[in-house]
């Protein structure tokens, strides 16, 4: 979504605002007409006419953008986004482990049973201990272990409130206020102590821990298939990352285990990232690294040692390596244990998920996965997960019907979507003609030839420690660009390639002269780059034109090179430069040929600059060369609007002179 924000009097405050969101429309239309003014309060007035006369197409074309993952592609047609699969590994407990597992569900029908009659408040602080519990067990034996020694804790009044119970749980499910609620510290039922007792003895003496074997031989086999491929591995809970941060180093000895949960300040996580990116082997996390840790640059392997009941967090986890930037198939493995209530509701939902999207229309093939995490967290909105796992202990399961009116009402709200956001939103399908043919390499090339023109040298990077900066480099700033105030540093460094720069950006490359590397993306827009090939179409002294001898490779004999520039994007312009070029050759002969950008360019480079002073072609002769501009011209605004039909335009941009090896001996 690019706009221009207004303030009160309609003047500019800021060029351009970018709003980016995953779920704008969630199927409140007045919420998202407050979203709509933020970018646009001269279209969008919330309260002042009626929602829907305002949410019309023209407008919302004006507002947003958008392309779902399935249409996203590169210039080849090829998908940005590689994808995922998804592999579930079933764990088998031992005889001992299912004994665990049947003490603790006595325990937890007996708390719930007991507080059947109580208050509301009781009845919610209970459920929510019993089902955490219970994840717990789903998660690790030292987690919930270490959780019921604090309800032990609790009994003989060592701990008071619910959130020292649940410490460590970066899961935000729960409301703050009810994590907050003083924990009984009266028994739930009779022998309550006995039963823990029981079920700590039997945990603390159990012979194997059968779920982290399941996932030490996952891991032996990816160190075997990928040696030295990176695992990012997420926990609900603290207790089982400092069990698996502790087993993985003594599993892989010499391998750094980064780790990520809800203490890690932001900038720690940034410096856990990029030791991770960079070269340790493993990172554990938390639910608090499935969201705005980005991990797909150096890792592509992720064990989910618990899941959430709500598929969307698993969505979520996903999206940490299956993303833009991800070379390869992100291969997820997800381990399940016996008799889990919340990977049995997560499964359900996705199964009925899929009946419910084949005999929809309103969800049609294709986009199943672009809405998926809008669908899944609306219905996560409608459910309470820890009442739904009481329920289903007292033998009220959720039945197909009533998950399916879940299901169906965000079917409905993603209908409406579709229906507000149809292919109008969508990024044209225009690859063949707005296919760039020149590429990153020929823009270094080019400035590179625009630099030595101004006297500048181009040079690669060495930090202090004379170690090179691979892709990185440098030159002198020229006087004349040079700021005592915006720009007192004398040396730039530069970037060509946008998937480097990303590599790059924001990490510590070292210094030169005691200065930190901070190297730029090099291209139109950035203000030294706009100079430079602005000052590279000035003429020298004395002549009206530039001059050259072309190389041998040069096939089209002498003449004139003209490059026109041309205006025909209308109102979706996004930077003041030429929407395209179009470069003409004129012959001696007065003919006109096409020239590609990289046939220019390569004429160019392998050119020899020679004086010249005579005078530029005339307007009648560059008549044929117009003519053939203005076609393309014509072809590129066709399908445009009026206004931009209107504003369609071009421009010459340049003229140089060519002479042949042959034609420049005769004179």
């Amino acid at each position: 979504m690019v706009t221009v924000r207004m303030n009160q009097p309609y003047t500019p405050r800021s060029p351009r605002l970018l709003l980016l969101s995953a779920t704008p429309h969630q199927g409140d239309d007045e919420r998202f007409l407050y979203l709509l003014h933020l970018a646009r309060p001269d279209l969008f007035q919330p309260g002042e006419r009626p929602v829907a006369a305002q949410l019309q197409t023209p407008a919302l074309v004006e507002t947003l953008t958008r392309t779902p993952k399935s249409r996203a592609v590169d210039w080849d047609g090829k998908p940005l986004f590689k994808g995922h699969t998804a592999t579930t590994l079933d764990v088998r407990w031992t005889v001992e482990e299912t004994e665990v597992s049947r003490l603790l569900t006595e325990y937890i029908l007996k708390s719930l049973d007991f507080v059947r009659d109580s208050d509301r408040g009781t009845q919610l602080v209970v459920q929510l201990v019993m089902h955490t519990f219970h994840k717990l067990a789903a998660s690790s034996w030292p987690a919930l272990e270490r959780a019921l020694q604090r309800r032990l804790d609790s009994l003989r009044g060592r701990v008071e409130r619910l959130s020292e119970l649940l410490e460590g749980d970066d899961d935000d499910e729960q409301n703050d206020e009810v994590r907050d609620f003083a924990l009984p510290t009266k028994a739930f039922f009779e022998n309550e102590r006995i039963l823990l007792d029981t079920l700590l003895t039997r945990l603390r003496s159990l012979p194997s821990d059968s779920k982290w074997r399941s996932c030490s031989d996952l891991l032996a086999e990816i160190g075997r298939t990928e040696p030295g491929a990176k695992v990012l591995i997420f926990t609900q809970y603290r207790t089982t990352q400092d069990m698996l941060t502790n087993r993985i180093a003594t599993l892989f000895p010499g391998s750094v285990v980064e780790v990520i949960h809800g203490d890690v300040e932001m900038e720690d996580r940034r410096a856990a990232r990029i030791r991770f990116e960079r070269g340790s082997r493993f990172m554990v996390s938390t639910e608090a690294g499935g969201e705005g840790i980005n991990l797909q640059k150096a890792c592509h392997l992720m064990v989910n040692y618990d899941l959430p009941w709500n598929p969307m967090r698993l969505q979520q986890r996903i999206g940490r390596l299956d993303r833009y930037g991800q070379k390869q198939v992100v291969h997820v493995f997800n381990l399940r244990v016996p008799d889990s209530w919340d990977q049995h509701i997560s499964t359900r939902l996705l199964e009925r998920l899929e009946v419910i999207q084949q005999t929809m229309s309103a969800a049609g093939p294709g986009n199943l996965e672009d809405y998926r995490e809008m669908i899944l967290g609306q219905v996560a909105e409608q459910v309470d997960a820890a009442k739904l796992f009481a329920a289903s202990q007292a033998g009220q399961g959720v039945t197909d019907e009533q998950m399916d009116s879940w299901i169906r009402s965000a079917l409905e709200s993603m209908s409406r979507w579709r229906d507000l956001f149809g292919s109008d939103l969508g990024m044209a399908d225009k690859r063949a003609r707005l296919k760039p043919s020149l590429g990153s390499a020929q823009f270094k090339l080019a400035f590179r030839l625009a630099c030595e023109a101004q006297g500048i040298r181009l040079r690669e990077t060495r930090n202090s420690e004379s170690q090179f900066v691979p892709e990185v480099f440098n030159f002198d700033l020229p006087a004349a660009f040079r700021d005592p105030i915006f720009r007192p540093t004398r040396t730039m460094h530069v970037v060509f390639d946008r998937e480097i720069y990303a590599a790059v950006r924001g990490q510590e490359l070292g210094t030169v002269r005691g200065q930190p590397i901070r190297p730029i993306l090099a291209g139109f827009g950035e203000p030294f780059t706009d100079w430079l090939f602005q000052t590279a179409l000035h003429a020298n002294p004395g002549n009206n034109a530039f001059s050259f001898v072309a190389g041998d490779a040069w096939s089209l004999g002498p003449g004139w090179l003209l490059v026109y520039a041309l205006r025909w994007m209308g109102k979706s312009r996004r930077i003041a430069s030429p929407d395209s070029l179009v470069i003409c050759h004129l012959n001696e002969a007065g003919e006109t040929l096409h020239v590609s950008p990289l046939d220019a360019l390569n004429l160019i480079t392998n050119a020899v600059a020679a004086p010249f002073a005579g005078i530029a072609p005339t307007d009648a002769a560059c008549l044929p060369a117009r003519r053939l501009v203005q076609q393309v011209l014509k072809e590129c605004a066709m399908n445009r609007d009026t206004f931009a039909k209107g504003a369609a335009g071009t421009s010459l941009l340049g003229a140089a002179r060519i002479e042949t090896g042959a034609a420049s001996a005769k004179k």
